[in-house]
């Protein structure tokens, strides 16, 4: 029963951790920018995106993972946790370089400034396969 319940607990964690992160993105964007944002749908929507999107990655990643090597329900646990605090150090990590330049360009303005959906699922995207092809390096070799 708690094999079957550890994808159900994670996937749940994955929805709030994609809610939540978003806002931490969008603040990396908007930092030091004291001019008004003219599609303010993107605030309420991207988060949504992001959560759907966590959902879906954290889904597929634990499928991928048992389908490479079968760990116990202990020691799969700790996996899961130790790859979510690595999505969330990947994700923060990519989402401040990227947003790094872009942030720099705003600070200049203080006009109307668009914020795009792909530019912050281009950050989930590049931090989500930069953690997953670690991850599945170290599963390999966990095999061994």
């Amino acid at each position: 029963m708690r094999a079957f319940c550890l994808p159900l607990v994670f996937a749940a964690l994955a929805l709030l951790y994609g809610f939540y992160s978003c806002h931490q993105i969008l603040d990396f964007y908007l930092i030091g920018f004291d001019g008004i944002t003219s599609d303010i749908s993107v605030i309420f929507t991207a988060p949504l995106y992001a959560a759907l999107f966590c959902l879906f990655y954290q889904s597929a990643a634990f499928r991928l993972f048992n389908r490479v090597v079968k760990f116990s329900t202990y020691k799969e646990c700790i996996f899961q946790i130790a790859f979510q605090i690595t999505n969330t150090f990947t994700l923060l990590i990519t989402g401040w370089l990227i947003a790094w330049k872009k942030s720099a360009e705003l600070v200049t303005q203080s006009k109307l400034v668009s914020i795009e959906s792909m530019d912050i699922m281009l950050i989930y995207i590049i931090s989500s396969a930069l953690s997953f092809a670690l991850f599945i390096t170290i599963r390999k070799r966990m095999a061994d």
